[in-house]
Order: structure tokens, then C-alpha cells, then sequence
């Protein structure tokens, strides 16, 4: 079997990048100027995948490459390593959200001095 890309883990994928860099749908949809949002939920529901076009557009939207944005059946140990780091960063985001947390002073400190990296 050929490598292909799987629609249900891109879906996924895309809907945690987009919550990582606080885009919403409705953004994603006035972006790529879509008449209808269903387009953008179909794709987070892994039913359609984004046309190659819509892609490279979202990647300059979310500073990653297309090759990042989507999930294939080829290596499953890289789809794992990318949720691992997405819901790392998610959590540091919770984190930093929370002024009175026990670790938001740690995690600022980090941020400030540059000790955590983001896609760039």
C-alpha cells in the first residue's frame, strides 16, 4: 500500500493546531474566504481534507509547512509525537491563562527568557 494521507488524523491534528494558535473556524473561514463554514468543520471531522491551495494558505496563516499540517498512514510514531507536543502546548497555554497556578510564574519565566520554543 502507497502512503496516503489519513483525513480522520489530519482532522484532529488541524483542530489542535488551530486551538494551540487560537484560531477559531469562523477565522479560518473569513481567511480563505469560504462561503460556508461547514467547509472548515468537515475538515476537522477528518470527512474532507483542505485542497492543496487551502493548505499552503493555512500554512502562512499558522507559520508551519504543508508537510506539518497533515497526517499520513505512513508513520504512525510521528502522528503520537505530534499530539504529545500539541497538548503539551495546549497545557502550558492553560497554564499561562491561570495567574494564580503553581507553575504560571515558572512557565512566564521560560516564555520570557526564550527557554520554550513554538513552530516557528
Amino acid at each position: 500500500m502507497y502512503p496516503m494521507i489519513d483525513k480522520e488524523k489530519t482532522g484532529r491534528w488541524l483542530k489542535a493546531l488551530f486551538t494551540v494558535k487560537r484560531v477559531r473556524p469562523k477565522d479560518i473561514q473569513a481567511y480563505l474566504s469560504l462561503g460556508c463554514i461547514q467547509t472548515v468543520y468537515r475538515w476537522l471531522d477528518g470527512t474532507n481534507i483542505p485542497s492543496m491551495d487551502h493548505l499552503y494558505a493555512l500554512s502562512g496563516l499558522l507559520g508551519i509547512t504543508v508537510d506539518q499540517m497533515v497526517v499520513g498512514n505512513k508513520d504512525d510514531r510521528a502522528w503520537r509525537r505530534r499530539r504529545e507536543t500539541c497538548s503539551r502546548l495546549a497545557g502550558y497555554l492553560t497554564r499561562l491563562e491561570n495567574p494564580e497556578g503553581p507553575y504560571s510564574r515558572s512557565i512566564k519565566s521560560a516564555v520570557t527568557h526564550g527557554k520554550v520554543e513554538v513552530w516557528r
